[in-house]
């Protein structure tokens, strides 16, 4: 699992919920989305880390969303943490906007 520093709203509950499902269906990948976006943290399996080990440009693993999307399982999360990150002092305001609920 992949997990981002900068996603201080994972909660173990997104997290476990995401283990389950990657372990249940076997899956090479396993991605969370929430209302039909992408996000955070990411499952990649064992069997492809020597592919992701040779990942050389600055691409992540992107390379290997593209050329295993039939094998990507889309794990559908109820919570937007996963779309979140905080990279700017914007970002930040967002942030603690978001949890005192202003």
């Amino acid at each position: 699992m992949f997990l981002l520093g900068d996603q201080p709203l994972v909660t173990p509950a997104i997290i476990n919920h995401l283990i389950a499902a990657f372990e249940k269906a076997n899956a090479l990948i396993a991605i969370p989305f929430h209302n039909g976006r992408r996000g955070n943290p990411v499952i990649i399996s064992k069997a492809l880390f020597p592919q992701l080990k040779n990942i050389t440009a600055d691409t992540g693993a992107r390379v290997l969303f593209k050329k295993y999307k039939q094998d990507i399982l889309k794990v559908a999360i109820q919570d937007s943490a996963i779309l979140n990150d905080v990279d700017t002092p914007e970002d930040y305001k967002k942030l603690i906007s978001l949890q005192s609920g202003i």
